[in-house]
């Protein structure tokens, strides 16, 4: 995937991007699936790309919607796992 983005502007907001996935999730993994995440949003849009003023805060605009997606995500799946566990495994 090359967006039309300098290379080293690109690389840029890839660290930026991971940095902030990587404070927010404290996990390398969810980090990185995040940033891919969020270019992978950038490409299917790309075409929009032209009409923007600020390439950064759509970026972490971007960014912030797919944490906040994640982490509603974890907290769902946290609630059906108590739920469960209460239900089946604490029967005895």
């Amino acid at each position: 995937m090359h967006l039309r983005i300098p290379n080293t502007r690109r690389e840029k907001y890839y660290r930026k991007v991971y940095a902030f996935s990587l404070s927010t999730f404290r996990n390398k993994e969810d980090a990185e699936e995040a940033v891919q995440d969020v270019f992978n949003n950038l490409w299917k849009d790309r075409a929009k790309l032209k009409e923007l003023n600020d390439l950064e805060a759509c970026i972490f605009t971007i960014c912030f919607n797919i944490i906040r997606k994640h982490l509603r995500r974890l907290a769902i799946e946290k609630k059906h796992l108590k739920i469960f566990t209460e239900r089946y495994l604490d029967m005895g």
